[in-house]
């Protein structure tokens, strides 16, 4: 009887507790909105920009619109919250509105959710020939949302040696013509495998193969063109570009029936010794 008493006791108890339990808030601090990088645990995973390049990236050339990540820190809601960010003047080098817009009204967190986004629209304006244009974009608190969250931590990706969880920077151009690292070797590499530079041929390649002007360029104040070109362009990417771009000029004489043609009219094609090693 005694052990029986004590069971219920205990059983009582563990009730009250767990009821008390059950009538605390799961979170009681201030939700804090952040950009999403900052949550990656790994440096050379931490990107705190992105580059756009309308020259070759960007296919609607009058304007890109961009979703950059954004994380909650807190409770969930089940209504959509609205992001509130700005553009810092100090630090950058787009204007509002001439350069760039920001699109408040569809920068939010879905309900039930703990991520969503904040987007801009770059605009490719005479404004942008020569130049590249730089936005700081700020979180700022708002009704839904504090932005005291930040973190210092230290990596090898933006110019200060930290990351800051509540800046994100944006940086676009409108750069065209040939790279300078495949102009340096453009008859004694490129043209035997990759055919006559055209714009349209370079933009199909970097969106085949992923990859970007600047990964057909170098920098003459840090390296040599030697170096850049043997460091990124072993034979197996010219396989791999070769192959890609074979596949795709094949397929499309396939679908439409007559070849993809170039901006002037001629036949797009590859360098007489064009390599599709399997």
């Amino acid at each position: 009887m005694k052990k029986y008493i004590q069971f219920v006791l205990l059983s009582m108890t563990l009730f009250v507790c767990s009821c008390e339990y059950e009538g605390l808030p799961t979170y009681s601090g201030n939700d804090e909105i952040y950009f999403r990088y900052a949550s990656e645990f790994y440096s050379f995973d931490v990107i705190d920009s992105v580059y756009i390049h309308f020259g070759y990236d960007v296919k609607i050339k009058e304007d890109s619109i961009r979703r950059i990540p954004v994380r909650v820190m807190g409770n969930l809601a089940d209504y959509d919250r609205p992001v509130k960010f700005i553009l810092v003047d100090t630090s950058s080098t787009a204007k509002e509105s001439a350069d760039i817009e920001l699109l408040q009204e569809s920068s939010f967190i879905p309900a039930g959710k703990r991520d969503g986004y904040i987007v801009v629209k770059l605009k490719n304006t005479p404004n942008l020939d020569g130049k590249v244009l730089k936005a700081s974009l700020r979180l700022v608190e708002n009704e839904y949302f504090k932005t005291n969250y930040t973190t210092t931590r230290h990596v090898l990706i933006n110019d200060a040696g930290k990351i800051i969880s509540t800046e994100y920077r944006v940086l676009f151009d409108n750069a065209s013509g040939i790279p300078n690292l495949w102009a340096f070797y453009e008859a004694s590499r490129f043209r035997p495998y990759l055919g006559i530079f055209t714009e349209k041929k370079f933009r199909l390649i970097c969106e085949l193969c992923s990859l970007d002007r600047p990964y057909f360029s170098y920098d003459p104040q840090v390296e040599t063109a030697s170096a850049a070109y043997n460091l990124k362009f072993p034979i197996q990417i010219f396989i791999m570009i070769c192959r890609s771009l074979n596949i795709y000029l094949a397929s499309y004489l396939e679908t439409y029936g007559e070849p993809l043609l170039e901006d002037d009219g001629s036949v797009m094609e590859l360098g007489p010794y064009a390599i599709y090693y399997e």
